[in-house]
Formats: C-alpha cells, sequence, structure tokens
C-alpha cells in the first residue's frame, strides 16, 4: 500500500504513512470506438482514489450522449433492453460479441437483426465471421422476444435457447397466459395446463 498526498491534479507520494492517505490503484474501464479515458485522481478524506471518466473523442454532445446510451444498453436485463431496443447496434460481420462470463467482464452483447432483438450465447469473446448472424448461426444467438420484457406481448415460437421463463405473459388466442416454468418452448393451450397457465380471454388479443 502506497500513501500520498492530492495537491492539484497530482498526487504525491509520502513515505511517512501518518501524514498522507492510502493511495488507490484501481482498472481502466473498456471504451469503445469514439471515446477515450480521462484518469483524475479522488480524496474522499480516507482514501485517494485512482478514477477514469470515459469522454467522447469528438463529435456533439447529442451523438455522445447517444454513443453513451448504447454502452450502458449492453448491461440492462433483457426485460428494459426489449424496451430501449432501438439503441441497440445491428449486427455486422466482423464485430465483436461477448459471452457470458467472459474473462475480460464485458456484458453480454444484444444487437438487432432483420429488426428483431438476439443476445449474443456463444462462449468467450468471439469476432463474427460470415454467417455468424443471428438467422445463420442460431447456435450463437438467442431472440428476445415479446412478452419476454416485463410486459404482455404477443406469443411467438421460441427456439431451443430462447424459450419463456416463469411468469413470462404473452397473449395467445385471444387469452392472456403465464409461463409456468423456465425454457418454456410450448404453444400456450397445447400443454394441457403444465408449463401455460389460462389467465382468462382479453380484447384484442392475437391470433
Amino acid at each position: 500500500m502506497f500513501y500520498g498526498i492530492l495537491i492539484g491534479d497530482n498526487v504525491v507520494a509520502l513515505t511517512d504513512m501518518a501524514h498522507g492517505r492510502p493511495i488507490v490503484e484501481t482498472a481502466a474501464p473498456y471504451v469503445r470506438e469514439g471515446y477515450r479515458i480521462r484518469e483524475r485522481w479522488q480524496d474522499d478524506g480516507a482514501t485517494i482514489t485512482h478514477c477514469y471518466d470515459v469522454v467522447p473523442t469528438e463529435g456533439t454532445a447529442e451523438e455522445a450522449a447517444l454513443a453513451l446510451s448504447r454502452l450502458q444498453f449492453q448491461s440492462l436485463p433483457d426485460e428494459a433492453a426489449y424496451e430501449l431496443r432501438a439503441l441497440a447496434d445491428e449486427y455486422v460481420d466482423g464485430m465483436t460479441c461477448y459471452g457470458e462470463g467472459n474473462k475480460e467482464g464485458m456484458p453480454v452483447t444484444r444487437c438487432r437483426y432483420v429488426g428483431r432483438l438476439f443476445r449474443f450465447i456463444g462462449a468467450g469473446v468471439q469476432v463474427m465471421q460470415p454467417g455468424w448472424n443471428p438467422v445463420d448461426a442460431p447456435s450463437l444467438w438467442a431472440e428476445i422476444l415479446p412478452g419476454q420484457d416485463g410486459a404482455v406481448g404477443p406469443w411467438e415460437p421460441p427456439g431451443s435457447t430462447n424459450g419463456y421463463k416463469t411468469g413470462d405473459r404473452v397473449t395467445h388466442h385471444d387469452h392472456l397466459w403465464e409461463s409456468l416454468v423456465d425454457d418454456n418452448v410450448d404453444e400456450p393451450g397445447t400443454d394441457n395446463g403444465f408449463r401455460w397457465k389460462d389467465l382468462g380471454p382479453v380484447e384484442g388479443g392475437e391470433e
């Protein structure tokens, strides 16, 4: 542990810990293209901490706000991400995608493709090759469907990787249904009540 004092924007290291505060080093955050890291020190009265701000390298304030919102979008839970899916980047070959538990500590990648929202379910960190898009490579992607967004949406047939979760609600054949299990891929009304609970008729339900 090092000790020092903050003078202006600079830290002066001291050998006498009685007259200084502990200096805390932190890891620099990930920054996407168009942003840079600005370093600073913060003295909270107990420690002097190495801090980082992510700031735009160029562009207008509106462009910077949009880029920052897109960066924060990846950390949202699925229900919030679906509501804000317009913030998701469009899939392109060559993009870097992050899976669960990647060693960089990055949030799982979500992107839009053919007007739909997908979550990357591949392992680790992968650079997308031609043909790895969410439609042609379903083993790498799970579509986030209506009804999985914390609201009610029309039922859509899920794949093996994006079944409905317990508590998800959908409309189907003019009825409202609630999933009773995780990884639910059955069609409401065809499971004898084991996986979907019929909550009754609704107006304007989806056929």
